[in-house]
């Protein structure tokens, strides 16, 4: 069984200590007052921030998503949910986010305290937490991103883990509480980002967990071990169905992502499985193997004097095929609605398969899948794409702050989208040209200056000091896991290490995966930073409490 620890250690509530409240009050102040100095910059960005912007103006209107055309559905509707929540409750869209992240922390360190009782390790640990560089590493932060919504639910996923398993033996509904908790924000992060698959392996050694944790002074009843798990499975069941039904209701399909859609799949997917004449990496479907897709299809033949003329001046990089066969398809006549769609997808897909069937096509031996192919000569890449990737994650190694390069970023597009992204979002908006923030007062752009230099100081700072926290983190679990090798009975915080870990790991592989085959992206990378604070904070705070442990034999052997 897992050892949970005493109750002693416990029971206390952050609200119970006046210090440690007043220091998160304190900061939390101190760093919305500095990152109030970053404007919200309105992009025409159609696949991204100007995509959630109208989704959220959609969902204030009343209309659900609005109107059906290729946009609609490509992504999850959480981040576009928020933007809406955040606008009714009256706070801008990047306070209200630079407050949820602040939120997080508050309930990562509440998690964290029955590992750690030392007062002013916990207030290290949240100012380590709350000053996140990649909070404040602009534009990303200021722009409407999902980054600056998902990093919080990240930390709140996990911190709420925690909490589930450390209150597992409490009386009351403590919890119960927790496990609400995981189950609301997994929902929303699994609805707000496509790459969710990396949180699995962590749920389920979480799970694993929640199974066999004990505690010496008390007895943990099954029906509360099921019950915990049960609350956030059914939040999300019941969650992911109402979406679907609301599609139902206004799209005429039961479906929530329009990309991971079966009929969709079998026509992109099929594409990509066409082994071409030449292979070159980051081109999932190349010139050849679309001449052959138009050969086998009937259906996908009726999109070619679009791709024909659409390739004279196309600007998307081959790597975004996917929005180019969405816009052909649009521009063919075939996504008037979201059935007609599906269907005109899953002809297509169906005749690539017949032709890979009947031998027309030379083809993979998979079935169709949103993941591009694997390639022989990627696995040399495999691992320094990993270890490249993992440096970053634990090394914080993508912030980079440019006080110059801050003062020249500006928005771009016409009068009525600038208009939108100001009344959905109730954020002053940056400013698109430079020239009226030259006109800014002199005394006002000093102290934009100045605590973007503090920002920066901050910053820099943590990508010296994260990977040395995170080595000795490493070394600190191992103690642990060896420990609980020596004494036959595995602690809370060696197997909670391993979640996060597991998770870190998880992250990357995904990541690597998509830089060797299709784009070396960075902005999922994210999600990482949270779970490397996170996880030194565990383990100082494990290593602090074998510290006080050893004390306490040290001082009365016979305990």
């Amino acid at each position: 069984m897992l050892n949970s620890g005493s109750r002693q250690s416990s029971n206390g509530r952050i609200s119970d200590d006046r210090i440690l409240l007043g220091w998160m009050i304190i900061l939390i102040v101190l760093r919305l007052w500095l990152v109030e100095v970053y404007e919200l910059m309105a992009t025409w960005t159609p696949h991204d921030d100007y995509l959630f912007i109208r989704l959220a103006k959609h969902l204030l209107s009343g209309e659900w998503l609005g109107p059906y055309n290729h946009f609609t559905l490509i992504k999850g509707p959480g981040y576009p949910l928020f933007i809406a929540a955040s606008h009714l409750a009256g706070i801008p869209l990047l306070l209200s986010q630079q407050l949820l992240y602040s939120f997080a922390c508050v309930l990562a360190i509440s998690a964290l305290r029955p590992l750690c009782g030392n007062r002013y390790l916990l207030m290290a640990c949240f100012a380590l937490l709350l000053l996140n560089p990649f909070l404040y590493n602009y534009p990303v932060p200021g722009r409407a991103f999902r980054e600056g919504f998902s990093i919080s639910l990240v930390l709140i996923v996990f911190a709420t883990l925690l909490g589930s398993i450390t209150r597992l033996g409490h009386p009351g509904k403590r919890s119960l509480i927790w496990a609400t908790g995981f189950g609301l924000a997994f929902t929303l992060l699994w609805h707000t980002r496509e790459e969710g698959l990396w949180l699995l392996p962590s749920v389920a050694l979480a799970a694993l967990m929640i199974i066999l944790v004990d505690r010496p002074d008390s007895r943990i009843s099954l029906n509360r071990r099921i019950l915990t798990l049960f609350i956030p499975l059914a939040l999300f069941c019941a969650a992911s169905f109402s979406l679907a039904f609301l599609n139902y209701m206004n799209y005429g399909e039961f479906i929530i992502n329009e990309l991971k859609s079966k009929e969709f799949i079998s026509a992109y997917g099929g594409m990509m499985n066409i082994i071409p004449d030449h292979f070159k990496r980051f081109i999932p479907v190349s010139d050849d193997v679309l001449h052959k897709a138009f050969a086998a299809s009937p259906a996908f033949r009726e999109l070619e004097p679009i791709f024909t003329a659409a390739a004279q001046k196309s600007h998307l990089v081959p790597p975004f095929f996917i929005w180019s066969l969405r816009e052909t398809v649009r521009k063919a006549g075939h996504s008037t609605n979201l059935t007609e769609a599906l269907q005109f997808y899953g002809r297509i897909g169906d005749e690539l398969a017949q032709g890979c069937k009947d031998g027309r096509l030379n083809c993979l031996d998979r079935a169709p899948s949103l993941q591009p192919p694997w390639h022989s000569s990627y696995n040399t890449l495999a691992l320094p794409v990993f270890i490249k990737i993992f440096k970053e994650a634990v090394g914080f190694s993508n912030y980079h702050a440019e006080l110059g390069k801050f003062e020249k970023w500006q928005s771009n597009g016409k009068a009525e989208l600038i208009k939108d992204y100001h009344y959905v979002t109730l954020e002053k908006i940056l400013p698109s040209d430079r020239k009226i923030v030259s006109e800014y007062p002199e005394y006002y752009q000093h102290l934009r200056i100045e605590k973007v230099r503090l920002l920066k100081d901050i910053g820099d700072s943590y990508k010296f000091l994260t990977p040395l926290l995170f080595s000795l983190a490493i070394v600190i679990h191992l103690y642990l896991l060896f420990q609980s090798l020596r004494r036959r009975q595995l602690s809370v915080e060696a197997v909670f290490g391993l979640v996060l870990i597991g998770g870190l790991i998880s992250l990357v592989a995904i990541l690597s995966f998509v830089n060797i085959t299709l784009w070396p992206i960075r902005r999922p990378l994210y999600s990482a930073y949270p779970v490397v604070l996170l996880y030194i904070c565990c383990m100082l705070g494990s290593l602090c409490k074998e510290i006080h442990q050893a004390k306490n034999i040290l001082s009365d052997p016979q305990a």
